[in-house]
């Protein structure tokens, strides 16, 4: 993990990517690379996202406490995930993470409008499907916003529905990353 990058563009993404970039970023990728008029992005890698996790402290912290959750205890659940959550939001992101975000994000031009959209990168089973479980945002304007949204996607790996899917198909919180697709905004 030390030498995958925190960033990569589209035009560096395959469809096989997806453990970097998520379904979403592999699958731009792939119409990019086949000459689709796909509008610009970059993806900020689940390989940023664990490094935030271990470089935050979050991994010694979060895990344990989702660990010993009863998922069937809707009340321990909520509280949970809403601790879960802010505690992804608030923490400072590591400046080299932040800076190679906010460098990727100001070379798409000034005060550009982006989605900054969830990329799952936990496999999809004939049993379980993970589309649409984390967040999205648009109209996002600026760096300050880019880099919130980009925690708030990463937070929305533990909403509670994330948390109890995860707990009731078999797969493992520490092992499952989210990338972030931070695309211009094609206003229709």
């Amino acid at each position: 993990m030390d030498e995958a990058p925190n960033i990569l563009w589209l035009t560096q993404i395959r469809n096989t990517d997806i453990p970097s970039v998520g379904g979403k970023g592999a699958s731009l990728g792939e119409m990019t690379h086949v000459g689709l008029p796909v509008p610009p992005a970059f993806v900020v890698t689940a390989q940023a996202f664990r490094r935030f996790l271990q470089m935050t402290g979050l991994v010694d912290t979060l895990f344990p406490m989702i660990e010993a959750l009863d998922v069937d205890d809707n009340d321990a659940l909520n509280a949970t995930s809403d601790k879960a959550k802010a505690m992804v939001e608030t923490a400072v992101m590591p400046e080299r993470i932040r800076e190679e975000i906010l460098t990727s994000y100001r070379s798409m031009g000034s005060d550009v409008v982006v989605a900054v959209r969830s990329s799952a990168t936990a496999e999809d089973l004939p049993g379980a499907s993970f589309a649409g479980q984390q967040d999205t945002y648009l109209n996002i304007i600026g760096d300050e916003d880019v880099i919130d949204a980009v925690q708030r996607c990463w937070a929305s790996l533990y909403t509670a529905r994330a948390i109890y899917y995860r707990a009731k198909n078999g797969f493992e919180d520490r092992t499952v990353n989210i990338a972030v697709v931070v695309q211009q905004l094609v206003f229709s």
